[in-house]
C-alpha cells in the first residue's frame, strides 16, 4: 500500500478508533524520512517510466497538503514535517536518473523486464 493512500484512509476514518492519527501520521513520516535518506528500497528489478515516477510524487505531495488543511494539533505538524522533505515533484526523469545513479553507485545492474 502506498503511503498517499494510508493517509487518504487515515483522513477519512477509515481507521476508526484502532489507529491514533498523530501516531500514524508519525510513522509515516519516519517512513519517508528513511526513504529520504535512501534507506529504503522502493525500486528494484523494475523499469519504471519517468511519467510514472513523476505522478506518483505528484500524487503524494498533492495527498500531504491536503491532509494539512484537514489535521490538527500534533498529526498537522508531523504533516509539515513530511512536507519539508518532499521534493516540488514534476520532473520524473530527473528521479528516474537519481535511482540509476543509486544502482551504479552500489553496483546493482539494470535488468530489462519483458
Amino acid at each position: 500500500m502506498k503511503v498517499s493512500d494510508i493517509l487518504e484512509r487515515l483522513m477519512g476514518g477509515h481507521y476508526g478508533e484502532r489507529v491514533e492519527p498523530a501516531e500514524a501520521t508519525a510513522n509515516l513520516y519516519v517512513l519517508l524520512r528513511f526513504s529520504a535518506n535512501r534507506h529504503v528500497t522502493w525500486q528494484r528489478n523494475y523499469n519504471t517510466q519517468p511519467r510514472i515516477l513523476s505522478g506518483a510524487q505528484d500524487r503524494l505531495t498533492k495527498t500531504i497538503a491536503k491532509a494539512h488543511s484537514q489535521m490538527a494539533g500534533e498529526s498537522e505538524e508531523w504533516i509539515r514535517l513530511m512536507l519539508g522533505m518532499l521534493g516540488r515533484g514534476g520532473d520524473g526523469q530527473k528521479i528516474r536518473d537519481e535511482i540509476l545513479n543509486i544502482m551504479h553507485r552500489n553496483n546493482i545492474k539494470e535488468v530489462k523486464v519483458r
